[in-house]
């Protein structure tokens, strides 16, 4: 049978997640702990507090989205949900969280997730992302570490380089090949955002 999929062929179900050894190494990447594993599930969480979609006994809540979110957050959520994660990140003043999402510039959501990055975005081998047989790869992953501090957001901003290229103004998102280190993702208040590897 066949997962159900929505209108842009994004699959509704959530079987795919971060590999052990890989959520391992963002978390002792960051200088901050995280609480909860938001997007989770009997079989598949990486904290031992975490929220399910569905009915539970292992799990702190149902549902993440019924529940104010504080604290540090994992987030690797469902495609479809991205841009109710990021309203409900900011209505909820979320100080940090580790959000794993495809890189998805065409997204209405993507600029909100430039602008709250206090770090550089993490680029992911395929191999970082465990998914089920009949799931395509939908594009290249990345985790963010995202803040609603706008000091955070600030004191990162600063450390980044003015976007003045003109090609990139033109047609930013045009032949990028996220294969390499250092390159631009976005641009969020003026200033170039480039990717790197842990």
């Amino acid at each position: 049978m066949s997962a159900p999929m929505n209108s842009q062929g994004f699959f509704l179900t959530h079987d795919y997640y971060l590999s052990p050894s890989w959520f391992s190494r963002l978390h002792s990447h960051f200088d901050f702990c995280l609480d909860i594993d938001l997007f989770a599930s009997r079989l598949h969480h990486h904290l031992p507090r975490y929220s399910s979609r569905l009915p539970d006994p292992g799990a702190e809540f149902i549902d993440s989205f019924s529940l104010p979110w504080s604290g540090n957050n994992y987030l690797f959520p469902p495609i479809v949900l991205l841009s109710r994660v990021i309203n409900k990140f900011i209505t909820d003043n979320c100080q940090f969280s580790l959000l794993i999402v495809p890189f998805l510039p065409s997204s209405p959501v993507f600029p909100s997730i430039l602008d709250l990055c206090i770090a550089p975005p993490i680029l992911l081998p395929d191999c970082a992302v465990i998914r089920e047989p009949r799931h395509c790869k939908v594009s290249q992953m990345m985790a963010w570490t995202i803040s609603v501090s706008v000091s955070l957001q600030e004191d990162f901003r600063r450390t980044l380089s003015p976007d003045c290229s003109v090609m990139w103004k033109k047609n930013p998102y045009r032949n990028i090949n996220l294969t390499g280190r250092n390159l631009p993702v976005g641009v969020t208040k003026g200033k170039l955002m480039l990717t790197t590897y842990l």
